[in-house]
């Protein structure tokens, strides 16, 4: 493969394997056969290792450089670490290594199937769910099901009630987790149902905007780049005479942003000082309550060989769910705007499309 010599399979059956060269006039060929009619492995017969055909037969999109095969091959530079190289990383891994120029979606095919190689499939992880989560339930008990550690609901009693919410699901039980009290204070973009998810769940919480986000839509309507220190100077502001100050700025330069942040999206929402979930003199600050928050510890499951799980728990069957075969390309990077987000629009020339 590396010297770009592609190959074709004349004869292939359960005993026998021929391959030759994909030129007709080429000498290359290899035949392998099984060692005995009930064996599994295979023996080279013959082998005819010289190419005689010409160059322009050599191809750098190479036939059997498939995402099997590139997956094979880069598979161990993902043993052990917690990403490993990207698509594009796998282009130039098959480029340099194997001589072969492959795709960006044959390359994200091969990542995927290394990925499956080294880490097992999705049915197989779910195969081991009940098990993993029996054993973390053992060994950290009040751990819940979307694993919220026992340890860390435990901390999250000495620690500042701040939660931070980007698409997630907010039922029941997150109120048991999180409690629901008027320290609480729960940060998301501006969904309508988002919030009205937290008026629901948590009746006594606090609801605040992201302050990332409201800056992004500041940007995209009002398009006033330049405006984003001031703006991020009042978010932080810890005086209410400092924030009146950085939005006199922001008034006296583009009235309508001011009006904006005050109006529509409410100085209670995004600012430090105006925010009625913050306190600043509190016991979380202090030196016992930073240690009884990280004072316990998680333990891990360990190998998966030295489990005591019993069998009901182990022969409960959980499937994934159905996954539709995404459309060939570069994945998608970004995502679908949130309600009341602004997302900046590109004018292009309906010409040359420049």
């Amino acid at each position: 493969m590396k010297g770009n010599f592609e190959f074709r399979t004349r004869k292939s059956n359960r005993s026998l394997w021929v391959i030759e060269c994909i030129d007709p006039n080429c000498s290359w060929r290899l035949r392998a056969s099984k060692i005995v009619p009930e064996s599994t492995k295979f023996v080279i017969r013959k082998y005819v290792g010289v190419h005689c055909c010409s160059l322009l037969n050599r191809n750098a999109n190479h036939r059997q450089a498939t995402y099997v095969v590139i997956g094979e091959q880069v598979a161990p530079q993902y043993v052990g670490v917690e990403k490993g190289p990207g698509p594009k990383g796998v282009q130039t891994f098959a480029r340099m290594k194997l001589g072969a120029q492959i795709s960006y979606y044959k390359a994200w095919r091969g990542r995927k199937h290394a990925h499956t190689l080294i880490r097992g499939s999705p049915e197989q992880s779910f195969h081991i769910l009940p098990s993993y989560f029996h054993m973390l339930k053992k060994l950290n008990p009040g751990t819940y099901l979307f694993l919220a550690f026992g340890v860390a609901i435990r901390g999250f009693r000495y620690m500042r009630k701040v939660v931070e919410i980007d698409g997630t699901f907010l039922k029941g039980q997150y109120r048991e987790v999180i409690g629901d009290t008027d320290e609480l204070a729960l940060i998301s973009d501006r969904a309508p149902s988002i919030k009205k998810a937290i008026s629901t769940v948590f009746e006594k919480a606090h609801h605040g905007a992201c302050a990332w986000h409201v800056a992004q839509n500041i940007k995209n309507k009002f398009k006033c780049a330049d405006i984003m220190g001031s703006y991020w100077s009042a978010v932080n502001a810890y005086r209410c005479e400092d924030f009146a100050g950085y939005m006199t700025e922001i008034s006296h330069r583009y009235p309508r942003v001011a009006e904006y942040l005050e109006n529509e999206v409410g100085f209670e929402k995004w600012s430090r000082c105006h925010y009625p979930g913050l306190s600043l003199v509190s016991p979380y600050y202090t030196k016992e309550y930073y240690v009884l928050a990280y004072g316990e510890t998680i333990y891990p499951v360990g190998s998966q060989s030295q489990w005591d799980v019993p069998n009901e728990v182990a022969t409960r069957v959980v499937l994934p769910r159905e996954v539709k075969e995404r459309k060939k390309g570069r994945p998608k990077t970004s995502r679908f705007p949130s309600v009341g987000e602004f997302r900046k629009r590109k004018n292009c020339c309906g010409k040359c499309g420049a």
